[in-house]
């Protein structure tokens, strides 16, 4: 039988899968047999699996007024190789702008969204956990902004950081049918993109901007004032950026330089 690290209970024990205790995830036993794993994973939901439990990561919601916490103990991962070496190969194919780190949103079936393949639009990246009830709401607040703002250059995406994320995304996506695309992220590369210190609690919703050359325009965490009026501020920050215009081409000197 293969093993798998699944976050979300003691670390170092071996369970079968609805041995698991789901409710650290914010599953149960009918999410793990006919929701979104047994949707993408059919066979194992059908025959059962093992999985091994490392370091956890615990999550607080309502850690304070609009906003829920994750907070990080060791580095947990999910690891299910076939789907991380194939984002990381995907990655490695983007280049980021000079000194920021690159950083893809991964996606069950469909391919990775490496943020440097949506230059010249302008990007609202919001990171989410899918049981936090202020990032569902904000997902709501978010439909008519993407139908307004898109077709004027903007490309939304939002990332859940959760743990368990990769499972849960397709029944946030069934729940809440938001018009952008919705993937998941390890909580390292989320604080390597962003050059933040891993040891302090992840407050989410997290909204990132970047400009049209790839560049981050606005970074606003979870416990910021951008938080306390999400959308107005959201449509503010988009009619600053797409007011700047596009970048300035190099012209072929300033290229030989």
């Amino acid at each position: 039988m293969e093993q798998y690290d699944v976050p979300g209970g003691p670390p170092g024990g071996l369970l079968r899968l609805h041995q698991h205790p789901h409710s650290r995830l914010g599953l149960d036993e009918t999410a793990f047999d006919h929701g979104a794993i047994g949707r993408t994973f059919p066979e194992v939901a059908r025959e059962g699996l093992y999985v091994r439990i490392p370091e956890q990561r615990d999550e607080g919601r309502h850690a304070g007024p609009g906003n829920c916490s994750i907070k990080k103990s060791l580095g947990m991962r999910i690891f299910l190789p076939v789907l991380a070496c194939a984002a990381m190969a995907f990655t490695a194919l983007a280049a980021e702008p000079p000194g920021q780190p690159s950083f893809s949103v991964l996606r069950v079936g469909p391919p990775p969204i490496p943020l440097s393949s949506l230059r010249g639009k302008v990007v609202a990246l919001v990171l989410i956990s899918t049981t936090c009830p202020h990032c569902q709401e904000f997902t709501k607040e978010l439909i008519p902004i993407a139908k307004e703002y898109t077709p004027r250059g903007v490309q939304f995406l939002e990332c859940a950081v959760n743990p368990g994320a990769m499972f849960l995304v397709a029944d946030f996506v069934q729940q809440f049918q938001p018009p952008f695309p919705v993937g998941y992220s390890d909580q390292d590369a989320v604080d390597a993109y962003l050059k933040r210190d891993p040891k302090l609690t992840f407050y989410v919703p997290h909204v990132v901007f970047l400009d049209r050359a790839g560049k981050i325009a606005g970074d606003y965490p979870g416990e910021s004032d951008f938080i306390k009026d999400p959308a107005a501020n959201t449509r503010k920050e988009l009619d600053k950026l797409l007011a700047a215009g596009p970048p300035a081409k190099k012209t072929a000197a300033a290229a030989a330089k």
